[in-house]
C-alpha cells in the first residue's frame, strides 16, 4: 500500500495540526490537541517510509541522509503551506517528522 503524503498533509492543514510522524511499524500519526492520532490504518513497511522520503526530499538532501543519517530542509506543500521536515535514521530505520511552519 503506498502512503499518500498529500492526503497527510491536506490532514495537518485542515485540522491545524502541529506535526506529522512518520516511522515504520506504526501507522503514519498526527500530533493534535496535544495527542498523537492514527492517520492510517495499517503499520507502515520501511519501504513505506522510502517512497514518502523519496517523495519530499531533493536529490542532494537524499545523498547527505545516506552519508550522514540525517537530513533536515523545508517542504513546500504547493501554495497551501511549508513543512519543516526532519529525516534520522535510528536502529537502521529512517523516521520522518513533518512540522507545519
Amino acid at each position: 500500500m503506498t502512503v499518500h503524503i498529500d492526503r497527510l498533509l491536506e490532514q495537518c492543514c485542515k485540522n491545524r495540526a502541529s506535526e506529522i510522524r512518520i516511522r515504520p511499524g506504526v501507522p503514519p500519526r498526527i500530533y493534535l490537541r496535544n495527542t498523537f492520532i492514527r492517520a492510517g490504518s495499517r503499520p507502515l513497511t520501511q519501504e513505506d517510509v522510502d517512497s514518502v522520503i523519496r517523495s519530499v526530499t531533493p536529490d542532494d538532501l537524499q545523498r547527505e541522509l545516506a552519508a550522514t543519517g540525517k537530513t533536515s530542509f523545508t517542504f513546500h506543500f504547493g501554495e497551501a503551506a511549508s513543512f519543516y521536515v526532519r529525516i534520522q535514521v535510528r536502529e537502521s530505520r529512517c523516521e520522518v517528522v513533518l512540522r507545519p511552519v
